[in-house]
């Protein structure tokens, strides 16, 4: 069957990728900064970034992955989702 069909459709498509990552990443302490609110200086205490940092990164913050760094693909998925608006059917 032939059917007349007006309207808009959408459609979005996802790609997640699982990695896991062993060594350096570059992130600068603006950005760190700017995702976590943390102070510039806590105390003397440089240990306490690696919580902030850790913080930022969860959050999206920019970053490079160093060359030298390990990068292994884990598992890779890809979603396809449409959607219609102001969709009109008619014989």
């Amino acid at each position: 069957m032939n059917f007349n069909v007006d309207g808009k459709r959408f459609t979005r498509i996802v790609i997640e990728i699982e990695e896991e990552i062993s060594g350096d990443l570059e992130i600068s302490k603006k950005e760190v900064m700017k995702f976590t609110g943390c102070k510039a200086v806590e105390d003397g205490d440089p240990s306490a970034w690696y919580g902030y940092v850790e913080d930022a990164l969860r959050e999206g913050a920019p970053h490079k992955v160093s060359k030298c760094s390990e990068i292994k693909v884990l598992e890779r998925n890809e979603h396809t989702h449409t959607e219609w608006d102001e969709l009109t059917v008619d014989y």
